[in-house]
């Protein structure tokens, strides 16, 4: 006489081949939000607040003799990050182990649970760059401002920009953006030596990102036999970076040295890294699986990613 098909008895045999599964599809995915996000641990509390502080002006001359001069720094915004929490789940019946079904329904539904939870993690990221021109967006950075914009606040009362013109990608349109960026002061407009790092854009413009990166010759006008200096001088050392889930055909941006460990322009802001759990559920006869997280995606500093509309 064969023994009773128990909740226990499903769960001894699916767990194990579930996180197996999961692990091995999660593991090998390639993260495109970390080529171009800081990610760092957050604030162990709903939402992570970063201060973001201005320091002072440029140093006067002072003659011999003369009283030293002094300077306030301060506070210029403070941001509320509340963490997203993503998590997803499945369960396996008894009846599909009565029926021989739980082995494949276990190795096949744990791996659609890892594709969906790093889908996820994808997507919101590059909805910071999706969303980044809306003003009705409902993230909005330290100034009220969304990522890109032309009055981004500075502490003297001035204003910086973060794009460019809207223009097809090109040669011209990426050396005026990468002019506006060597351009750039910090909030009390001293110039700070920001450098560009890479050209990031949709799979529309991975074509055109070779033949503006990695010609040699001036690719808006081949014929006049002038050097394509975003190449010879290897301006943008990082290349292109494609992320899949932009969804704009002709938005491109540049990603600057300010997405650093220490400054912090667009960042992934972690409370709970991913976790899973096996439960047994008596009303519905199945064996739950499921997999959360915990995290928030946005930007501390603007200047972390310059953007064009594109045409």
């Amino acid at each position: 006489m064969s023994a009773p098909i128990t909740l226990t008895a499903l769960r001894e045999v699916v767990e194990p081949i579930m996180s197996e599964n999961f692990d091995g599809l999660y593991d090998q995915r390639r993260d495109e939000w970390k080529t171009i996000f800081n990610s760092f641990e957050g604030e162990k509390r709903s939402s992570h607040v970063e201060t973001v502080l201005y320091g002072f002006g440029n140093a006067p001359i002072t003659g011999d003799g003369e009283p030293l001069s002094y300077d306030t720094g301060g506070t210029q915004w403070s941001i509320n990050f509340p963490y997203d929490q993503v998590a997803l789940g499945f369960g396996i019946s008894l009846m599909a182990m009565e029926d021989s079904e739980h082995i494949d329904l276990a190795q096949k539904f744990s791996k659609h649970l890892a594709q969906s939870m790093y889908e996820t993690e994808e997507l919101l990221a590059a909805n910071i760059l999706n969303y980044g021109f809306n003003n009705s967006y409902t993230q909005l950075g330290g100034d009220s401002k969304p990522l890109f914009s032309a009055t981004h606040a500075m502490a003297n009362g001035n204003t910086f920009s973060n794009v460019t013109t809207p223009a097809a990608l090109s040669m011209t349109s990426l050396e005026d953006m990468l002019i506006q960026i060597s351009l750039a002061t910090d909030a009390k407009g001293k110039r700070i030596r920001l450098n560009p790092k890479k050209l990031v854009t949709s799979p529309y413009l991975r074509f055109q990102n070779q033949v503006v990166l990695n010609s040699i010759l001036n690719p808006d006008t081949p014929s006049s036999n002038q050097i394509n200096p975003i190449s010879t001088m290897k301006a943008l050392e990082g290349g292109d970076q494609i992320i899949t889930r932009l969804t704009s055909p002709s938005a491109w941006f540049v990603a600057t040295d300010l997405n650093s460990a220490s400054d912090r322009g667009l960042v992934h802001i972690n409370r709970r890294k991913l976790t899973r759990s096996t439960q047994e559920d008596f009303q519905t006869s199945t064996v739950q699986y499921k997999a959360s997280m915990r995290y928030r995606f946005g930007w501390i500093d603007p200047r972390g990613m310059y953007g064009n509309l594109g045409q």
